[in-house]
């Protein structure tokens, strides 16, 4: 199981513009290794999966598209 980025974070209150934000940080990491062709941890899969929901998947949720 994947520890929450956020648990993580080092910023004071959460700010998912500035890019000392671990959501975007994971976000980076991921898209950084998957194009350089560099292999992915199963906890830095973990990792992005949950940043990309947090981030992402409210959004994709208000805008009425199905989900399962």
């Amino acid at each position: 199981m994947s520890t929450h980025p956020c648990l993580s974070c080092q910023l004071p209150d959460c700010d998912e513009s500035d890019r000392r934000c671990a959501l975007k940080k994971a976000l980076r990491e991921y898209s950084y290794r998957s194009k350089q062709n560099l292999p992915i941890s199963d906890e830095l899969r973990g990792t992005y999966t949950l940043a990309y929901a947090e981030i992402y998947g409210s959004g994709r949720n208000r805008s009425g598209v199905a989900t399962s």
